[in-house]
């Protein structure tokens, strides 16, 4: 079942991830709640975004571990693009649909 965009966003507003401000995950549940992360973004525009703010800043290759919580709560999601040396992660919130 995919959750509305609704139910996610009242999920990240019951979330224990807004108790601890500037940490990794308040800044991504942000983006989505002010409508940035709205969209399916590569790595790298997702990690511009979360570096434009406050707060420690992020490097493309340690997303993936940061994301876990996220991934594990069902707040976010990814897919691999590409093929051998081109491939990209593209992350989404939960509320769009995978097949991009």
């Amino acid at each position: 079942m995919i959750a509305t965009k609704k139910q996610i966003l009242q999920k990240i507003s019951k979330s224990k991830f807004l108790k601890q401000r500037n940490s990794f995950s308040f800044r991504v549940c942000k983006l989505m709640k002010e409508g940035e992360f709205d969209s399916p973004l590569y790595s790298q525009n997702l990690t511009d975004l979360l570096n434009d703010g406050p707060g420690k800043k992020v490097r493309t290759s340690n997303l993936k571990a940061l994301m876990d919580p996220l991934m594990r709560e069902d707040l976010v999601k990814s897919t691999m693009v590409g093929r051998r040396e081109n491939k990209k992660k593209i992350w989404f919130p939960t509320w769009i649909d995978k097949k991009i």
